[in-house]
């Protein structure tokens, strides 16, 4: 299943596409929490908890409205070309995010661009996933899916930590990160994201509109004879 000309790449696109979902999850909290002026810094907005969900409300919001678009969208011209919108919008928040905007409508509208993002992918993911394998084997294909894009997520996270722990700053209250730990990690996300949407709009699978599966047979993953 997993090296199957049509399961294999959906997962890879997918995962690199979530990989900036994370780096941007980890990054952005981080960025604006950061008080104002702090060491001599330039991005951050001094936001508490609550202040910070307000700011970037757009994201959640657009994420909910969006779902049900791209799924319908997946069915009409094909879940690759959502997966494809949800990599460009991405790369998009990742140049927003390496401008390190700290003021409100730039805030809103790097979420605004992941918001929809996110619909997208969830909704192109669960719908390749479900098209790269015969129904009989959706239950399979789809815990694989999310596995794998839990996987990406922690990859993300994990390696998007260690470039901004590269640029820390020691002042009297504590650690902060230099600009560079954002510009350098909203950058590298990007480039991974770059060659998720690279493997999208070279696969083949995804094209036609989404019909919640394979024909019985195609693609079936051959079992060995029991000894």
């Amino acid at each position: 299943m997993l090296f199957g000309r049509r399961f294999g790449p959906t997962l890879l696109a997918v995962g690199c596409v979530s990989y900036m979902m994370n780096a941007h999850a980890l990054m952005s909290p981080t960025m604006l929490r950061t008080p104002d002026g702090a060491a001599g810094t330039t991005y951050g907005a001094g936001l508490s908890a609550i202040e910070y969900a307000l700011w970037t409300a757009p994201l959640g919001l657009m994420s909910m409205a969006v779902g049900p678009v791209g799924g319908y969208l997946a069915k009409r011209v094909g879940a690759r070309r959502v997966l494809i919108a949800a990599a460009v919008l991405f790369i998009m928040t990742m140049y927003v995010g390496a401008q390190l905007p700290n003021v409100y409508w730039q805030v809103a509208l790097k979420s605004l661009l992941a918001g929809i993002a996110v619909g997208c992918l969830h909704s192109s993911n669960a719908n390749l996933v479900q098209d790269a394998l015969p129904a009989s084997y959706s239950g399979v294909g789809n815990t694989i899916g999310a596995m794998n894009s839990l996987m990406f997520a922690s990859i993300g996270s994990t390696v998007t930590g260690i470039i901004m722990a590269d640029h820390v700053v020691t002042t009297g209250r504590g650690v902060v990160y230099e600009p560079g730990a954002f510009t350098n990690g909203f950058f590298f996300a990007g480039v991974v994201g770059a060659v998720g949407l690279l493997i999208a709009l070279l696969m083949r699978h995804g094209r036609a509109p989404a019909r919640g599966g394979l024909d019985e047979g195609a693609d079936r993953p051959v079992a060995k004879a029991a000894t």
